[in-house]
């Protein structure tokens, strides 16, 4: 599916760009009204753009941090902050 690079407008007028997946531009646009994003300039992005949009994807979907480990950390600041140690020094 390709990437559509934006410029649009929000609904309280500040302007905002970004990407969109899409299969065709005029989908794109659709998408971004749906969204209340009002499309001032909508582009296909390169190649090696739509490729780095889809693993910086891939990396932070991929990624998680499991029930385990996650289990752990939060025992660790509770033991930290149960000690009397600030919040935002924990």
């Amino acid at each position: 599916m390709p990437v559509f690079k934006y410029k649009a407008l929000d609904q309280k007028g500040k302007n905002v760009k970004g990407s969109i997946d899409a299969d065709n531009l005029r989908s794109a646009r659709q998408r971004l009204r749906s969204q209340g994003i009002y499309p001032t300039d909508v582009v296909e992005a390169d190649e090696k753009e739509e490729k780095s949009s889809r693993d910086v994807k891939k990396y932070f979907y991929s990624n998680r941090i499991g029930t385990k480990d996650l289990g752990i950390a939060t025992r660790q600041l509770a033991t930290l902050v149960g000690a009397g140690l600030p919040l935002i020094n924990a």
